[in-house]
């Protein structure tokens, strides 16, 4: 292929920017497609998404598109002349016309060493289910959820006090790069993409609401994973138990020592820390939140609720 290629790149949140970044370095980028404003925040003002203003400091050209497969969609991207469309965490189903509006079609950056934690949210739940290593995938897109097969991978290694926000950092720079170094190889027609063993598949789906309520029955490792498992993205929470309980977000923990008082029961550390009792284990809160109020740390938490032991945190 002679020339720059010419890449339309779809995306929308912040773990989408830096690939967009690499890209537009490297190749011609005519398009970028994002999702419409949205409101955000106590005034619910609408927010273009984080793509949308990185893409228009970049100066390039920018299509929100609130379906992205709709006629005037499509006609706006075909008139891009893409030679192929990257897509990386743009939150909408491609169908086939959108699939093939690119002469090499479309490909994906997917948070996760496919065919394991295909969905929506591979990186949540890849800490929230204790996994030792997780990666990066560049796939071709099919109708299938993340069943295309597969151009190239990285492997990145879950820490013990990962959040998904910082894991999320990882392999959004891993995975920019790695879609540099591939683009080029696909266009030539040197690198040939391996089908997924959908016998392997696991799956990541959204993240409900119900998904983030705290249970303290569990062991503290399962109840620090999934605080930070969703760090950084719709928190976990639960109650703290009084006349009117009170909401609180969890937005970062840690397993400490010591034996459990009892499932929800607060005590506190030796430094002051603020410490929570599982069904097995004690997990440290190491951020917390009461709804409407700023983070703090626990220690200042429990000091300003004058939490001094045998206090109790109820389920979310």
């Amino acid at each position: 292929m002679s020339g720059a290629l010419r890449v339309v790149f779809a995306g929308s949140p912040e773990v989408s920017v830096v690939s967009l970044e690499e890209l537009s370095n490297r190749f011609a980028v005519p398009l970028v497609v994002t999702q419409p404003a949205r409101p955000k925040g106590r005034g619910r003002r609408p927010l273009p998404t984080p793509l949308h203003a990185r893409a228009m400091e970049l100066g390039l050209e920018v299509m929100t598109a609130a379906d992205i497969n709709a006629a005037d969609s499509l006609e706006r991207i075909r008139a891009a002349k893409p030679d192929i469309i990257v897509v990386v965490s743009f939150g909408q189903i491609l169908k086939t016309s959108a699939l093939k509006a690119a002469p090499l079609g479309c490909v994906n950056l997917h948070f996760s060493l496919l065919p394991r934690l295909r969905g929506a949210a591979p990186v949540p739940w890849a800490i929230i289910r204790g996994e030792e290593e997780t990666g990066v995938s560049i796939m071709q897109m099919t109708r299938g959820m993340d069943e295309g097969p597969v151009y190239a991978q990285q492997v990145e290694s879950i820490r013990p006090d990962d959040t998904a926000a910082a894991l999320y950092e990882r392999l959004s720079l891993r995975g920019a790069r790695l879609l540099t170094q591939t683009l080029p190889k696909i266009a030539q027609g040197s690198l040939k993409a391996w089908p997924q063993d959908d016998s392997m598949a696991t799956m990541a789906p959204k993240i409900t609401r119900a998904d983030t309520a705290l249970k303290w029955f569990l062991s503290a490792r399962e109840v620090d994973r999934r605080i930070r498992g969703l760090a950084g993205q719709r928190e976990a929470y639960a109650f703290f138990e009084r006349e009117k309980p009170l909401r609180v977000i969890f937005h970062m923990s840690a397993v400490a020592e010591g034996e459990s008082a009892g499932a929800g029961i607060a005590a506190r550390g030796p430094a002051g820390e603020l410490l929570v009792g599982c069904g097995s284990g004690v997990v440290e809160v190491v951020e917390i939140q009461a709804q409407g109020r700023r983070r703090l740390c626990g220690r200042d938490f429990a000091n300003g609720l004058h939490i001094s032991g045998g206090e109790r945190f109820l389920n979310g």
